[in-house]
């Protein structure tokens, strides 16, 4: 068995692949060291996931999230559920169970958000699900949106006005105070 790469004392148990410029590069890692490196996917490559677990499929930090799946190009995980490998996914494009979604969140929300631009789906409902909520729910994602890039301008003003927006749409009023 191999020893991990970073601190030469456990066995690794995580094997990461990286392709720079068309070389692939190997780097074998044990459970703590690639948690510490933001690599959170050992849980899914055992299958000690609970099988009815409520927690968000997308709920791991998005910076961290980015990080990571900017640092693998690919990873030797298996679905517990399904069985199938991440690999298998990137060679026909087809995901094998709902679950899969969760075992290899890392490394498709940067996928969901290359293609769709959002890894959450904001698009078309059927009309029988249509509620009056359902505008301005969009309306606040869209605002945090803005808000979001507006701060990374340093556009402080506009920022204010945005907040006070989602503020008065989270708060049921038709504008700010």
């Amino acid at each position: 068995m191999k020893l991990c790469e970073i601190c030469q004392e456990s066995p690794a148990t995580v094997k990461l692949t990286e392709i720079v410029d068309g070389k692939k590069n190997h780097l074998f890692l044990c459970d703590p060291c690639a948690k510490k490196r933001g690599i959170l996917l050992s849980a899914y490559k055992k299958g000690e996931l609970e099988e009815d677990s409520s927690e968000d499929i997308f709920s791991f930090s998005l910076e961290k999230d980015a990080k990571a799946a900017e640092d693998l190009q690919e990873e030797e995980l298996v679905c517990p559920r399904c069985g199938m490998s991440y690999e298998e996914f990137r060679e026909n494009s087809l995901l094998g169970c709902a679950y899969d979604y969760t075992a290899f969140s890392q490394l498709l929300l940067p996928i969901l958000r290359r293609i769709h631009g959002n890894p959450q789906h904001v698009g078309k409902v059927p009309w029988q699900c249509l509620d009056s909520n359902l505008d301005k729910e969009k309306e606040i994602i869209r605002l945090k949106t803005k808000l979001k890039r507006a701060i990374e301008r340093e556009e402080y003003e506009k920022a204010a006005d945005i907040r006070d927006r989602i503020i008065a749409l989270e708060g049921g009023q038709d504008g700010p105070e």
